[in-house]
């Protein structure tokens, strides 16, 4: 029997599996991945945002996936600090790598 993986369904897909949101199923790995990879699911019992419960590869994907640049990291708490940083910024409205504008708290 092939690998399967037990996911967390992020987004309606009514074709083969005939899935909605919310829905926690096991799928053939291969599926399974490339569900993660495009982001309409994640393994079941894992957080939707990147934590300490991800693999390297997981995040390496997830980065990937969102033009985060990891320069190097090969950690797994590095990873995480550098995709937080990156999503904290872009949240905030901010280019990731612009020089951050101070001039409003120089008074």
């Amino acid at each position: 029997m092939a690998d399967t993986l037990k996911v967390k369904i992020l987004a309606d897909n009514f074709g083969r599996y005939g899935t909605r949101a919310g829905d926690t199923i096991d799928l053939p790995e291969a599926k399974a991945r490339s569900l993660i990879q495009q982001g309409r699911a994640i393994i079941a019992g894992r957080s939707e945002t990147p934590d300490e419960s991800w693999t390297v590869k997981d995040l390496e994907a997830y980065a990937s996936e969102r033009g985060i640049r990891l320069d190097g990291a090969s950690r797994k708490g590095d990873m995480l600090a550098a995709i937080a940083a990156t999503n904290e910024a872009r949240t905030a409205g901010q280019q990731v790598g612009a020089p951050i504008d101070t001039s409003a708290e120089q008074s």
